[in-house]
C-alpha cells in the first residue's frame, strides 16, 4: 500500500507499465500473511512507544513474528527501533534486496 502512494508520486504516466509488471511479479510470487494477534499488540506498543506509522509498525511485527524479511527505506524508523532495543536483523534496505538478488544469479 505504502509503494502506490510513492509511485503516484514519482513515476511518470509513460513509465506505468514498468510498475505493473513489477507488482504482477510481487502477486505472483507473494504469500499472503494474516497478522496475528501478537503482532498487532507489538505495533501497537511501538505506536505507544512513539512511532507513529502503525501501518510500518504492522509490517515490522509481522515480519519480526513470521521470521520474515522487512524491506523499508525509512532510516529514521530503523533509529527509532535500534534506540528501542527491537530486533532488526530481518530489516532490509532496498541495497540489501539487490544483493540477495545477485546472490540468487
Amino acid at each position: 500500500m505504502e509503494a502506490k502512494w510513492k509511485i503516484l508520486k514519482v513515476v511518470p504516466p509513460k513509465e506505468l507499465d514498468v510498475v505493473e509488471r513489477g507488482l504482477s511479479a510481487i502477486r505472483d510470487t507473494f504469500t499472503l500473511v494474516t497478522p496475528g494477534a501478537s503482532a498487532l499488540f507489538d505495533a501497537y506498543l511501538l505506536y505507544c512507544e512513539g512511532h507513529s506509522d502503525f501501518i510500518a509498525n504492522l509490517l515490522y511485527s509481522v515480519s519480526f513474528r513470521e521470521g520474515l524479511l522487512f524491506l523499508t527505506i525509512d532510516e529514521s524508523f530503523i533509529r527509532f527501533l535500534k534506540s528501542r532495543g527491537k530486533p532488526t536483523s530481518h530489516v532490509i534496505k532496498p541495497h540489501d534486496l539487490v544483493k540477495l538478488f545477485e546472490r540468487k544469479r
